[in-house]
């Protein structure tokens, strides 16, 4: 049989998206700075889920900070970056802050969402503490919801994660199931996997864990502590997709090593693996404080040899601080194999 060599073969910036020079008039709605911006579908359109938002002007000390943000588009025109329709806003016109943290944490910062039917909702972690070098504390992670296209918010007290394995999540819907890949807050941890069935989204003890990788995949239920890991850390923010071209699930995430921090990619034929050995994307030395690659099935050119991710950077001194619309190409290779 022949075996693939699957590799990243070129990754371009196709836009800036926010503040100064970007293609967005963010300016409009007073964002001149925003990172992460997970997606999910939601009512006809993609919604962008933006982390710390900052006014203009953006400087090192700007103004107008918000925890969480929403944008949404029905750009499908992938190669010259997403423009945005619109965003949720404030009675004044700026982008709204969508819900705020419990007093004694920082903030609440969404990871990614999703929608079931007309709902919408936002898994989020709760900060308590930075550090520093790509670690940050937190005291829980868990859901908003909202019931009219994003304007209000409710948290959902009875789905709670303790600090740990599922503090930042990226979500993957697939055969009536959501499956919730899971890292504890910062980019130092492994990757974990949990999934619930869409109806019972909103019932914590429907939720299961994957405790074993055999036959396809072992879950059980209220086994958070025995879930495996299925990707070796440092890993932070990510997010799945499935590629054609490829044929295989992609996780898109942030790592790094005693020399630098970079975007690496893994491949499975499923989504509790096994995963791939980490494939370079694009690293620190070409675009300098990078993170949060998110991507989704749709962000794909050439029956899947062009995949689109955003990605996120900020600089000391906010310098630059956004988010990025990015182009790769990917090849794969056969060879004889026994």
């Amino acid at each position: 049989m022949a075996e693939e060599t699957i590799s990243v073969i070129s990754v371009t910036q196709a836009a800036k998206e926010i503040g100064t020079g970007g293609n967005n008039p963010t300016q409009s709605v007073n964002v001149c700075g925003a990172d992460l911006g997970s997606v999910f579908d939601w009512n006809g359109r993609t919604y962008i889920a933006f982390g710390d938002t900052f006014g203009c002007p953006l400087s090192a000390t700007p103004p107008a900070w918000r925890q969480n943000t929403l944008a949404f588009t029905t750009d499908n025109v992938l190669d010259d970056g997403i423009t945005f329709d619109g965003w949720i806003t404030d009675g004044s016109g700026n982008a709204k802050q969508l819900f705020a943290a419990a007093a004694g944490a920082i903030s609440a910062i969404s990871t990614h969402g999703l929608s079931i039917g007309s709902i919408g909702y936002l898994f989020y972690m709760q900060v308590t503490e930075h550090l520093g070098g790509g670690r940050w504390n937190c005291n829980l992670a868990s859901v908003a919801k909202s019931t009219d296209g994003g304007q209000n918010w409710t948290k959902l007290s009875n789905l709670v994660w303790d600090e740990g394995n599922f503090n930042q999540v990226a979500i993957y819907k697939q055969g009536g199931f959501v499956y919730f890949f899971g890292i504890p807050c910062g980019r130092l941890g492994s990757v974990k996997l949990m999934r619930v069935l869409e109806a019972s989204i909103e019932d914590k003890e429907e939720y299961e864990y994957l405790i074993d990788t055999d036959d396809g995949g072992v879950w059980e239920k209220d086994a958070e502590v025995l879930a495996v890991t299925v990707v070796d850390g440092p890993a932070g923010e990510l997010s799945v997709a499935w590629n054609d071209f490829l044929g295989r699930y992609i996780m898109l995430y942030l790592t790094s090593n005693t020399n630098t921090t970079w975007i690496a990619m893994r491949v499975s034929q499923n989504l509790w693996g096994p995963w791939s050995g980490p494939i370079f994307v694009v690293g620190a030395n070409d675009f300098p404080c990078l993170y949060a690659p998110f991507t989704k099935d749709s962000y794909v050119a050439e029956g899947g040899k062009i995949a689109y991710f955003r990605m996120s950077r900020f600089c000391p001194g906010f310098d630059p601080y956004s988010t990025y619309w990015m182009k790769m190409e990917l090849e794969k290779e056969s060879a004889p194999g026994c």
